[in-house]
């Protein structure tokens, strides 16, 4: 018969208890989707600024160095109706064009950039138009022409005088094309200002999916996926490479003497990757946990195409077509998923969210057209990342990529009087590490006349004896570029295309020649006169021929009569 009695303590959440008889209100927050987290991660670097140290000063006011043009991007390409090449009566390959008049007159010389496959292409490389500033330069015009091959899109001509130096300038094209509002961005530079020394660094990402499944030769490996993310293995590496990193910035703090080769690779001008995943993977996991205590200039990270692998027919690895923020959250979720399971997730999202990553140049279609890309548009990326580097706004620039890129780039571009050197060759013939970091010192007075000056293998990087895949490095350096270029007309044809598409090539084949070696000799006749040799292939305009660094007969490469003999790798 006793009673029982129930006493039920309420507990009210932390803050302002709700008033007797009220329900108390709490509102749902909605998480942030990935677009709107990733505006906070993204935004035009500082670095596309150049310091200038004459302040505010107009063309029209200043005498100094060479002058420069900048060009950043064009924005809304207007079309020419229906012509080849083109594709809903949209330009598919827009290139600019730049010069300067004074009286009627040029003045200096034509710069000209190489042709994009998009609407809204960006540059962000400079060309020197060849003139000095000076009172003649207040007079100027500039002029401005956008092209697809000899057509004429757009033009803009303005006076120089009222331009203001080292500072972004837009301006509206004009155009025949009703409806079209295209504009130009640009810089005016003075080259004594920018053309400075400067220490340039190239890390080979990590090893990639694609590096492992190839190695154990898995064909579903290498073929289930394009722009394969780094393995497990690949994310050690990049670890260990931060590692590397900490323990030379800590040494410093501490007050020891800086390790110089190193020193400004810790506290970097200019960060850039690569947009294939690998790269961009290995650089967020390289330099996140570095950059907490650094500035935010210092947390920027350009996304570089003209940095990207070669794209080779087959090789899935070097093919990507994310733009813009899709690009980030490919690497995001590639980086929560070989961190997952390792008790570091919630480190490698803080590692992410310290960089502020610049995607002007990753906003519209970057990768080349077609399934390949040829050794002509090859050499024009290169000499493209070159003038990037040249006219770069910082003494030390870091950039993440991919080994045969950076073996051509070096070969490309190492200054004779260093190219003999036994390291010159073995980076010009070989491939980096993964993880492995040369120093480069850059002279961009050489412009693209050999201005690697010298390398350095730092951070503990070792070349392995083999130097790399000769077939596919040495070798094809040795043959004619004629038949290179003749390759790559094959490669950068459509995979849909047959065999009676493919050029005609001289020669019986091996089933010919051995139905002749059978049959009886015809008695000679009067040799046929040789017809004159085929025109060599040419480049594009303000294009260099690649020559392959040539190396110093030793005994090994001579016959009994001293002729040379070809040997496929010195290496």
């Amino acid at each position: 018969g006793h009673k029982l009695h129930y006493f039920f303590i309420a507990r009210w959440p932390r803050g302002r208890p709700a008033a007797m008889g009220q329900c108390e209100h709490v509102e749902k927050v909605q998480p942030l989707t990935f677009e709107e987290e990733s505006r906070k991660l993204t935004g035009r670097a500082k670095a596309r600024s150049f310091p200038f140290h004459g302040g505010s000063v107009k063309v029209g006011d200043y005498s100094g160095g060479t002058c420069a043009f900048f060009l950043e991007e064009v924005s809304n390409v207007p079309s020419l109706g229906s012509q080849p090449n083109m594709c809903g009566g949209v330009s598919r390959h827009p290139t600019v064009v730049v010069w300067a008049e004074a009286a009627g007159k040029p003045l200096g010389q034509v710069a000209e950039w190489p042709s994009k496959t998009c609407l809204h292409p960006a540059w962000f490389s400079a060309r020197s138009l060849g003139f000095q500033f000076s009172a003649q330069t207040a007079s100027a015009s500039l002029c401005v022409e956008i092209r697809d091959a000899s057509s004429v899109l757009g033009s803009l001509r303005l006076p120089m005088k009222d331009l203001l130096l080292h500072q972004k300038i837009a301006r509206p094209v004009e155009t025949m094309q009703p409806g079209m509002s295209p504009t130009v961005s640009f810089q005016i530079l003075d080259c004594k200002e920018v053309l400075q020394p400067r220490t340039v660094y190239l890390v080979r990402h990590g090893e990639s999916q694609w590096n492992k499944a190839q190695g154990k030769l898995d064909i579903h490996g290498m073929v289930r996926t394009t722009d394969h993310s780094l393995s497990s293995k690949g994310r050690d590496q990049a670890e260990s490479l931060s590692r590397r990193m900490q323990s030379e910035l800590n040494n410093e703090l501490a007050g020891a003497t800086p390790n110089l080769s190193v020193s400004s690779m810790l506290r970097p001008g200019i960060i850039m990757a690569s947009p294939l995943g690998r790269a961009l993977q290995t650089a967020v996991i390289a330099y996140g946990p570095i950059l907490a205590k650094a500035s935010d200039h210092q947390r920027e990270l350009i996304l570089a195409p003209n940095a990207k692998e070669k794209q080779n027919l087959g090789g899935l690895d070097t093919h990507c077509t994310k733009i813009g923020q899709e690009i980030l959250q490919g690497c995001r979720e590639e980086l929560q998923s070989i961190y997952s399971g390792t008790g570091k997730e919630k480190m490698i999202e803080a590692c992410f969210d310290q960089f502020q990553f610049d995607l002007e140049e990753v906003g519209d279609r970057w990768w080349p057209q077609g399934q390949s890309e040829s050794t002509k548009q090859l050499q024009a990326r290169l000499e493209e990342f070159m003038y990037q580097l040249l006219f770069a706004s910082d003494e030390s620039v870091v950039v993440f990529g991919h080994s045969l890129f950076f073996q051509q780039l070096m070969r490309k571009y190492f200054n004779d009087s260093y190219r003999q050197n036994e390291l010159a060759q073995r980076l010009s013939f070989g491939k980096l590490p993964n993880c492995g970091v040369v120093r480069l010192d850059l002279d961009p007075s050489k412009m693209l006349d050999g201005p690697f000056l010298k390398a350095e293998l730092i951070l503990g990087t070792e070349l392995s004896a083999e130097g790399g895949n000769c077939a596919l490095t040495c070798c094809a350096a040795g043959h004619d570029t004629a038949s290179e270029f003749r390759a790559d007309e094959i490669l950068a044809m459509p995979v849909e295309s047959t065999i009676a598409n493919l050029p005609v090539v001289s020669g019986a084949s091996e089933a010919q020649k051995d139905e002749k070696k059978e049959q009886p000799a015809e008695p000679q006749s009067e040799p046929a006169k040789p017809e004159p040799p085929g025109e060599p292939a040419m480049l594009e305009t303000g294009q260099a021929s690649p020559e392959p660094a040539k190396l110093e007969p030793d005994a090994n490469t001579r016959s009994n009569k001293g002729r040379q003999v070809k040997k496929c790798c010195p290496l």
